[in-house]
Parts: structure tokens; C-alpha cells; sequence
């Protein structure tokens, strides 16, 4: 069965003990438009009480989305990036999640209640992994159409019509999945986000775990660990998380 990160709640770790766990990332940039679109969708959703929706976080958020409400999110491509335009430059500083469809990949890989993962996989390789997985295991089943969008009906928007400035907001937001999990920087974020070794003590590094509610291995107080930073102007992690 699928193991879903989002929500890990009262799942048998034992059960899985014996399985291969992996999971699929995806380029952040690419990631971060894509919620938004899903974000605009769910808050859709709740303004015509429909279900799955969810409502806006904050009453700035509530405003945001009320001047975009009457749009045209599967065809308008115009207004919809406008509203991500204005979304990024105005109303988005990374202090407050809008939405969990915009919450980074490696905090949601690195929940405390979900299963270690043996193998981090670009989302882009998707087919050829299974394809692999499926052989190297001799089963004759075909692997999944992965290709086959799942909301058809979803608009594709033009990345390079989005503003440079814009842009390299994305990735200073996202600057903890691009360092973490070693995507290579877009052209126009050059210089936008930089990554680092850092070492720490670690009873340092133990109290870091414990403010984002991650297990760690036991080890003396005095040794000492490598940490990968992320240096942005925006918070490295919502404080809504």
C-alpha cells in the first residue's frame, strides 16, 4: 500500500521494517508553482463549500485570495500568474504557511512519524525507476503510467513568463529543499540562495532536532556534526510548520 508523508499518523513502523522505502522529490521552483496552483484550488473549494477545501490561514490571505476568487483557475493563465506574481511578492514572507501543498519537501521527508527512507528519487526519473524496480524483482507486471496527469483539466503555467524577481523570491523560500536535497539553482537565482557545511557540537544539534520534533541517534554531547544550512533572507522554516 501507499505510504502517504503527509500524514503519518498511527502507522505500523514495524510493518514496513522489512521494505525498501523511498519516496520522489521534485525541482523546487517547479514544486512551489505547482502548489500554489493546488493551494488556489483548495481555497476554491472552500469558498463554494465544496469538499476538500481549506480556508485561508490569515485574514491577509482571506483578502488575497477574494481578489482573485472569481478567476478561472484551469484557463485563465494570465490572471492566475498574476495572482502568483502577487502571492510571492506581497503576501508571502514564509513566516506563515498559506497551505500544506506549499510546505518544503525535506520537512515533510524528515517527519518523525513516517518511515526512514533507503532512497530520495527525482520525480523526473519516476518511470525508469519503477521500470527497474519491477525488473531487478523479475515481476511481469507493467509499471503505473506515472505520465497520465492527474487532474487533466490542470493549467500548465509558463515558468518563463514569471517574473526574475519573483523567481528568486521562490527559491530563497525554498532554499532548504534546493541545499538538502542538492537541486541545482535556476539561472536567474544565481546568487539568490547560498548552502554551507556547518559544524556543530552535538548537544547543540540535539536541541535543534527537538524544536522540529526529529528523532536522532544517541552520541556524546562532545562530538561534533555536520549540518547543511541554507542561507536566505526568508525564514528557512515556516512558523505555522
Amino acid at each position: 500500500s501507499d505510504i502517504n508523508l503527509m500524514s503519518c499518523d498511527n502507522m505500523n513502523h514495524s510493518h514496513y521494517a522489512a521494505f525498501q522505502t523511498f519516496t520522489f522529490t521534485r525541482e523546487p521552483m517547479s514544486r512551489f508553482i505547482s502548489g500554489f496552483q493546488e493551494t488556489m484550488h483548495r481555497w476554491s473549494l472552500f469558498h463554494h463549500a465544496k469538499s476538500g477545501g481549506y480556508i485561508p490561514p490569515t485574514e491577509e490571505l482571506k483578502e488575497f485570495y477574494n481578489s482573485y476568487k472569481n478567476i478561472s483557475l484551469t484557463t485563465d493563465h494570465d490572471n492566475v500568474l498574476d495572482a502568483l506574481e502577487s502571492l510571492v511578492t506581497n503576501h508571502y514572507n514564509g513566516y506563515t504557511l498559506p497551505n500544506n501543498h506549499l510546505e518544503l519537501q525535506i520537512t515533510s521527508i524528515l517527519r518523525p512519524d513516517c518511515p526512514r527512507l533507503d532512497v530520495i528519487y527525482n520525480l523526473e526519473d519516476v518511470n525508469s525507476v519503477f521500470d527497474k524496480f519491477l525488473t531487478e524483482r523479475g515481476m511481469n507486471a507493467s509499471s503505473p503510467n506515472f505520465n497520465k496527469k492527474r487532474y487533466q483539466a490542470k493549467l500548465h503555467l509558463n515558468i518563463s513568463r514569471v517574473s526574475r524577481k519573483v523567481k528568486r523570491k521562490i527559491c530563497q523560500l525554498s532554499a532548504l529543499d534546493y541545499c538538502c536535497l542538492n537541486y541545482r539553482l535556476p539561472p536567474d537565482c544565481k546568487g539568490a540562495v547560498s548552502c554551507r557545511w556547518k559544524e556543530r557540537k552535538y548537544s547543540e544539534y540535539l536541541r535543534l532536532a527537538r524544536q522540529l520534533n526529529h528523532s536522532s541517534s544517541s552520541s556524546s554531547s562532545n562530538d561534533t556534526v555536520l549540518l547543511i544550512e541554507a542561507v536566505s533572507p526568508y525564514p528557512i522554516i515556516p512558523q505555522n510548520l
